[in-house]
């Protein structure tokens, strides 16, 4: 019957809490290995420089897809015949590439940044006061 199928759906999902807890419990009576915490350390010291470089990825993404259309116009141009419009154009999507590349370069300077501030933490890390 239902009843009796929903109990023993009930009574399973409080036996997985059960073991689940159990595994929690466990997890925080063991301490932590030497690379947790550097890993830890490298993740929170690295973090702002990651954040910068996706920024400047997004950044150069952007100045990407607009030169993009701006060569579309281009192409437009020239095949209305309005030639000097197009050269202008033509100006613009490459100053906007050129944005785009020097946006990249940004984007693999912070990475290089977040590498070295990631070997920094790791390097001086400082553990935690041992649990009596």
């Amino acid at each position: 019957s239902w009843e009796s199928a929903v109990s023993a759906a009930a009574a399973e999902v409080a036996k997985l809490r059960e073991e689940a807890a159990k595994r929690v419990a466990k997890a925080r009576d063991q301490p932590k290995k030497w690379r947790e915490y550097a890993a830890e350390a490298a993740a929170k010291a690295s973090k702002p420089y990651l954040d910068t470089a996706t920024y400047a990825q997004q950044s150069a993404q952007q100045w990407h897809l607009r030169a993009d259309g701006e060569l579309a116009e281009v192409k437009r141009l020239l095949a209305e015949g309005l030639g000097t419009q197009a050269k202008d154009a033509e100006t613009q999507a490459a100053d906007m590439y050129a944005k785009a590349k020097k946006a990249m370069e940004s984007a693999k300077e912070y990475y290089a940044l977040a590498g070295e501030a990631a070997k920094r933490a790791a390097n001086n890390l400082v553990f935690p006061p041992q649990k009596q």
